[in-house]
């Protein structure tokens, strides 16, 4: 009762202040209920604005629909089946024994073999001497077993190269490498035919840390 006397003494004696001005308004509100605003009845959900739609649609993504979702999960299976035929199609490795019946084929037993040779080295960190010294001069051998053993057509050259350089990674922030007397083993395999096409193979022999390097793509 105290409040409602007080708020009527500022709308009387002081209606010009804004907190009386308010307790005028509740007072005719009290009076006359119809005043009051009331919510319309017809109230709908906030549109987009005009900025807010790009080439005639909104920019709130509606959810995928089941025929969508359908179509996307058989293509996915689609390809998963694609992979695992076409990996069935691996021709089938061969062994040192096959080899009298398949000349022209490629050995894979043969160089299986050079490979446990080279993981057993262990880590080869580029730089290191199980790197640079030990994995090289067991490439040297292979190379040269082959070239005693090749045909007389083939043609079969044997190179180590030493290179020193550097370069930017674009990696986090970036960073420089710098490499110093870094080996190539470069092997040459042509005829006495001279031809204007060749191709190129590479791949490294060197391995991360604690790693015997032992990966597929090692002699890719």
């Amino acid at each position: 009762m105290f409040a409602r006397g007080s708020a009527k003494l500022c709308v009387k004696y002081f209606p010009t202040i804004n907190i009386c001005r308010k307790y005028r308004q509740v007072f005719r509100e009290e009076q006359n209920p119809s005043s009051l605003r009331k919510r319309p009845k017809d109230v709908r959900a906030p549109q987009p604005a005009p900025s807010e739609r790009r080439n005639g649609k909104s920019k709130f993504l509606r959810p995928m629909q089941t025929a969508h979702f359908i179509g996307v999960l058989s293509l996915m299976l689609l390809v998963f089946a694609a992979v695992i035929v076409i990996e069935k199609q691996l021709p089938t490795a061969l062994k040192t024994a096959d080899e009298p019946n398949n000349p022209d084929r490629f050995i894979a037993e043969r160089a299986y073999d050079i490979l446990k040779k080279l993981t057993t080295i262990g880590p080869r960190i580029a730089g290191s001497y199980a790197n640079e010294v030990t994995a090289v001069e067991l490439l040297k051998t292979q190379v040269q077993e082959i070239i005693d053993a090749a045909h007389p057509n083939h043609v079969i050259e044997l190179d180590v190269q030493r290179a020193s350089g550097d370069f930017n990674l674009e990696f986090l922030d970036g960073m420089t490498n710098v490499y110093r007397d870094v080996q190539n083993v470069v092997v040459k395999v042509g005829s006495k035919i001279n031809s204007p096409h060749s191709l190129l193979i590479n791949c490294h022999f060197d391995s991360v840390v604690d790693s015997p390097g032992e990966s597929a793509y090692l002699f890719v």
